[in-house]
Formats: C-alpha cells, sequence, structure tokens
C-alpha cells in the first residue's frame, strides 16, 4: 500500500538474487507453476481476475491488492496472491507496490517449498526465479525508490542485517517496520555509530527521515551510503538497490521533495551517467522540467523514455500528456493509443484521449472517452466527477446544434 498506511518489505529483496538460502534435505531447487507476465500485456486479456468480495470494485487496483497482501501473509494460495498483485499493477501500472510484492510471493513460494520439502544443505532460488525478482525489483524502485509495503519476507539476507544481531539493529528494524519512525531513526542510528559501514542501515534510516519529509537527512544518508559503497567497488554485479544509479535517483527524488529542483535535476543526470538506458530518470527530468513549464525539455526526455522502454504503458502516457500539454494533438493521441493497445485496462488514457478529441473540436468523440473513462476508472478515481461535467456539458451542446 502506500508509504503511510503498510510497514516495509525488506529493501534488501535483490540481494535473494545473488544469495543462498539454507534449509532442509539436499535437492534441486523448487519449481513454481505460474508464469504470468511481468508487464501488463495486451495478449494477457484472458487472464482471470481473482474473485474479490461482494460490493468491492473490481476497477480498484487497491482491491486486488488487498486480496493479494491478505493470500501472501497467510502464506497459501501464493499463485492467486501473484495473479492479484498482477492485476493491481495492470490497473493502476504507475503504482510500484503490486510489483515488489509479486517479488515476495516468489521469495515466499520458494522458502515454503524448501520448509515443505525438508532440503538439506544449500538450495538456491532457480535461475528463472531469479531473472523474476530482479526484473520485478527493477520495475518497483523506478517507480518509487522510496517503496513502502506490507511484509519482509528474507530479512537475514542483506549483507550487516542478520537475525542475530545487536539490539540497536533489532529494535531499529522493528520500530522501522512498525512505522515508528522517530524512534527508528533513534535506534538506526545506535547501530549506524557502532557499524558505520553497513549500508544497509543507512538505507533504512534515509528511507525513515523520507517519511517524516525529513529530506535533507535523506540526502546525507544516501550520499554516505554511496560514498562507502564506492570505496568498496570491485566491479562485480550488485543488486539493484545497490547500484549507483539507484542511489542518485532516490537523492534526485528526495531533492525535488524538498524542491532543491536543480540538486534534484543534477542527481538525476548522475543517474544516467551510470545507466543511460534508466528510463524512469529520464521521465523524472521531464516531470521537473514540466514542472518549470520547459515542455521542450520535458517532451525531449519522455520521447527519449519511451524509446528505451517502447512497451511501458505509463511512459506513453506520460508522453502523450506533455504532448497535449503543446498542442500536437496527432502525437499525443498517438502515444495515449499505444498506452492502452498495452494495456487496456488503465484507465488514465481514456479521459486524455477524451480531452485530445475536445480539443480538436470533435464532440461525439470526446464523450464516448469520457465513457469509457468511466466504465474503466476505480469509483474513487478523482477524474470521474470531471468526466460526467463534461458528458453533460458535451451531450447538451449536441443537443442544441
Amino acid at each position: 500500500m502506500s508509504r503511510s498506511s503498510r510497514p516495509a518489505y525488506c529493501l534488501a529483496l535483490g540481494a535473494a538474487v545473488l544469495g543462498v538460502l539454507s534449509a532442509g534435505c539436499a535437492g534441486a531447487a523448487p519449481r513454481f507453476g505460474w508464469q504470468l507476465p511481468i508487464l501488463a500485456d495486451s495478449s494477457a486479456r484472458a487472464l482471470p481476475r481473482p474473485r474479490l468480495a461482494s460490493g468491492l470494485d473490481t476497477n480498484d487496483a487497491r482491491a486486488y491488492y488487498t486480496l493479494g497482501d491478505d493470500l501472501l501473509y497467510r502464506g497459501r494460495w501464493l499463485d492467486s496472491a501473484d495473479l492479484a498483485f498482477y492485476w493491481a499493477a495492470r490497473l493502476d501500472p504507475t503504482w510500484a507496490d503490486p510489483l515488489y510484492a509479486r517479488a515476495a510471493v516468489v521469495v515466499r513460494a520458494f522458502r515454503r517449498d524448501v520448509l515443505r520439502r525438508q532440503w538439506r544443505g544449500a538450495v538456491q532460488l532457480a535461475p528463472r526465479q531469479r531473472q523474476l525478482i530482479d526484473s520485478l525489483t527493477r520495475l518497483a524502485l523506478a517507480r518509487d525508490p522510496f517503496i513502502s509495503t506490507r511484509f519482509d519476507p528474507i530479512m537475514g539476507n542483506a549483507p550487516g542485517i542478520g537475525p542475530h544481531e545487536d539490539d540497536a539493529v533489532r529494535l531499529g528494524l522493528t520500530y522501522y517496520h512498525a512505522q515508528l519512525f522517530p524512534a527508528a531513526i533513534e535506534w538506526l542510528g545506535k547501530a549506524i555509530a557502532l557499524q558505520p559501514g553497513a549500508v544497509e542501515l543507512r538505507i533504512y534510516r534515509a528511507h525513515a527521515f523520507y517519511y517524516l519529509q525529513r529530506y535533507d537527512s535523506t540526502v546525507a544518508d544516501l550520499q554516505v551510503a554511496l560514498d562507502t559503497l564506492r570505496r568498496r567497488e570491485t566491479g562485480q554485479l550488485v543488486p539493484i538497490y545497490l547500484s549507483k544509479e539507484m542511489f542518485e535517483y532516490a537523492i534526485g527524488m528526495a531533492e525535488v521533495q524538498r524542491q532543491d529542483y536543480a540538486a534534484g535535476r543534477a542527481a538525476f543526470a548522475r543517474a544516467l551517467v551510470e545507466n543511460l538506458g534508466f528510463y524512469m530518470a529520464h521521465a523524472r527530468l521531464a516531470g521537473v522540467a514540466f514542472g518549470q513549464h520547459d515542455t521542450a525539455t520535458a517532451v525531449a526526455e519522455l520521447d527519449f523514455a519511451v524509446e528505451v522502454a517502447p512497451r511501458e504503458p505509463t511512459l506513453r502516457f506520460y508522453d502523450g500528456y506533455a504532448l497535449l500539454g503543446v498542442r500536437r494533438y496527432d502525437e499525443a493521441d498517438a502515444q495515449f493509443a499505444t498506452a492502452l493497445e498495452l494495456d487496456p485496462d488503465y484507465a488514465a488514457p481514456y479521459f486524455e484521449r477524451a480531452r485530445v478529441e475536445e480539443a480538436r473540436g470533435h464532440a461525439a468523440a470526446a464523450a464516448r472517452w469520457y465513457r469509457a473513462f468511466l466504465a474503466h476508472a476505480a469509483m474513487v478515481a478523482p477524474d470521474r466527477a470531471a468526466a460526467r461535467r463534461r458528458i453533460a456539458a458535451l451531450d447538451a451542446t449536441s443537443d442544441s446544434s
């Protein structure tokens, strides 16, 4: 769920990709029976939606997320939990939490299978599962590097955060996951004083500062953690959450939150120096430019992002929105149309296609798209009232002509 409503998954989720889980009797790694697409795909429309309780909104991503969250918590029907998280991400592809939760499902299923079979020795995640966790984690952190969800399925896999650490670490993480952030900061500070090189502890404390809107402290902790990693640099692959581009990206987000847009731009640019293909850094640069009314830069950055990740419906939507803002209606409509081809259940592009048709003077077409938006949008969607008003106005215009 949102940062304000849930404790956090372990930021070290990516460590499962590189780590080994020890368990009960030796043998081959377990396999799983479900293979869902990572991103929304129009070819996957036949995938069933999990049944929601009576009265819940089947257009609401949070309803499916809540279902998956409950199933994951109980540790049962994990394939159904994965399907619920998949549909939450399909209905709201901008939302990081369902993607991260799907990675946690893989880890939880692996650990459950290991325990059931009582394997002995070291048991590794299968290559397909490591790849899936890495892909989902990358997508989630690209959407929100300060993601916070419910479970902590692999606590202990990150270096420096083992299950037998001292009380300062244990209490700091306990308070963090209980969202008691002032106490978490206090105890994590004590732990960091004892282990100043523990990068993961600084990540946790930086997140706690971020949730308290103490962005200066967020940036300071992330910068120290990044400097520590640079001193240790070995040239080996690292989990995405420890990559330099992700640190710079998170710093950029915090800088923008404290309204230091120049520092935010600089951090996003440094992230791109580390990885030019990090498309969400381009999107964040576009967001800063758009907020400062530099629409030419915003469109250029989003055009580049779309080239790098052409199958991301969110990028198509953002690019279309920027193009609509500069009255490039045909190009905007093409981007919204592609977003809907990639994810027909994504409601927002329907609303923007209606705006494009209004700008073109096509009242009947605009009304159709507004109605399509109402058919796909959650009942709590903030634009529903605006869509109804525009339909009434357009219908009135049509009746009077």
